[in-house]
C-alpha cells in the first residue's frame, strides 16, 4: 500500500515544473529574466524518471526524440511554454508526443517537455471536450451517482484525476487486442464518488464508456450528503452492489461499510477517487490503486482482458502485509 501510494504521488509530481498550476506558473514568470536555460542533464533525468514511472503502464514503442538545440554553454535555450494540468497522468504516444491528462478534463501535449500546448482547459464546454467528446453522453452512467450538477458539482461537472494507460492485453469484442484505458473518478462530495473507465484504440480517441468499478458514499439510511438532495441508499439500481449480491459475487453487504446510524463509514472505507493502474513485475496481473485521506489507499485487482474488477468476494487478512481485505 505504501508503494502504491508512492507511485501515485510520483505520477502527479513528476512534471510539476514543466506543467505547473496557475500559482506556480505566475511565480515562475515573475522570476524569469531573459531566456530560461534548462540543463540538458535535467531534461534527460526527467525523461528517465518518466519512463521509469511508465515502464509498467505504457508498452507501445515511441519515436526517437530529437535533442533540443544547445547554446555555446551546452544548455537548452528554448523558451518554455507553460500549461495548467492538475493531477497529471503522463503517457507517451507512438509518434513521440507526450500527453498530460488531468482533473477537470484538462489536457496538454509536448514534443520536447519544454514547449507545451494546452489541448483542453479546466472546466471547459462539457459538451465538446477535446478527446473526451460529450461528457453527458460518455459519462452518463457514473453521473447518475456522482459528478454532474449535484453536491459540490452543482451547475457543472466534477471529473477528477484520470489515469491514462496502454494495455496490450485488453480484448475487444471483435477479438483484437490492445487499448488505451482511461480510468477516472466523478465526485459530488468528499465521500460520494465513483471510479469508472473508458477505452479507445487511439490515444486521442474516440473513447467509449466501459464500466464503473468502485463506488463510495452509499448508506443504509439513504440520507443525502453535503448540499445534495439525492438518495444515497445502497440498493439503488444506479449502483452495482445489489447486482453483485444477486450474482453471489458477495454474499451480503458488509456492516463495516456503515456507521451505527446507517451512514457511510469513512473511517473504514475511502472516497473512490485518484485511480492509478499498473501491472505487477511479471506484467501478468493488473491492479488499481485508489483512495483518499479518510479510509486510506486501497488496491483492487483488475482483469487485464476486460479492465473490470476482480472482487475478492469475502473479507480476509493479507498474510504478507497484515492489511485487511474487504469483500
Amino acid at each position: 500500500m505504501i508503494v502504491t501510494k508512492g507511485i501515485a504521488a510520483s505520477r502527479q509530481s513528476l512534471f510539476h515544473y514543466f506543467a505547473s498550476d496557475d500559482r506556480s506558473r505566475r511565480t515562475e514568470q515573475k522570476n524569469m529574466t531573459g531566456t530560461l536555460k534548462v540543463s540538458v542533464k535535467n531534461i534527460l533525468v526527467a525523461l528517465s524518471a518518466a519512463f521509469f514511472v511508465l515502464s509498467g503502464a505504457f508498452q507501445t514503442p515511441a519515436a526517437e526524440q530529437p535533442m533540443p538545440a544547445l547554446d555555446t554553454e551546452g544548455t537548452c535555450a528554448i523558451q518554455p511554454l507553460h500549461v495548467s494540468v492538475h493531477d497529471p497522468s503522463v503517457i507517451l504516444d507512438q509518434d513521440g508526443t507526450c500527453y498530460l491528462f488531468g482533473s477537470h478534463t484538462a489536457i496538454a501535449s509536448s514534443k520536447d517537455l519544454i514547449q507545451w500546448e494546452q489541448i483542453s482547459s479546466d472546466y471547459g464546454n462539457g459538451r465538446q471536450v477535446p478527446i473526451y467528446g460529450d461528457l453527458d453522453k460518455l459519462l452518463k452512467i457514473p453521473f447518475r451517482w456522482a459528478g454532474r450538477d449535484d453536491g459540490d458539482a452543482a451547475g457543472g461537472y466534477a471529473v477528477w484525476a484520470p489515469d491514462i494507460f496502454w494495455n496490450e492485453q485488453y480484448r475487444w469484442e471483435d477479438g483484437t487486442k490492445g487499448a488505451y484505458m482511461l480510468y477516472l473518478c466523478t465526485s459530488s462530495t468528499w465521500t460520494r464518488s465513483v471510479i469508472s473507465f473508458c477505452v479507445a484504440k487511439k490515444l486521442t480517441g474516440p473513447y467509449t464508456f466501459a464500466s464503473p468499478i468502485v463506488y463510495s458514499g452509499f448508506t443504509k439510511n439513504g440520507k443525502p450528503d453535503g448540499n445534495s438532495t439525492r438518495s444515497t441508499k445502497w440498493d439503488q439500481d444506479i449502483l452495482n452492489l445489489k447486482a453483485l449480491k444477486d450474482k453471489d459475487v458477495i454474499d451480503e453487504i458488509s456492516d463495516n461499510w456503515f456507521t451505527k446510524d446507517g451512514g457511510w463509514n469513512f473511517r473504514y472505507a475511502p472516497n473512490a477517487i485518484d485511480p492509478n493502474v499498473f501491472f505487477d513485475k511479471d506484467h501478468r496481473r493488473m491492479y488499481l490503486s485508489y483512495g483518499s485521506w479518510s479510509g486510506g489507499i486501497f488496491l483492487l485487482e483488475l482483469d487485464p482482458e476486460t479492465g473490470l474488477a476482480i472482487y475478492p468476494g469475502v473479507d480476509s487478512t493479507d498474510r504478507e502485509s497484515g492489511n485487511f481485505v474487504d469483500r
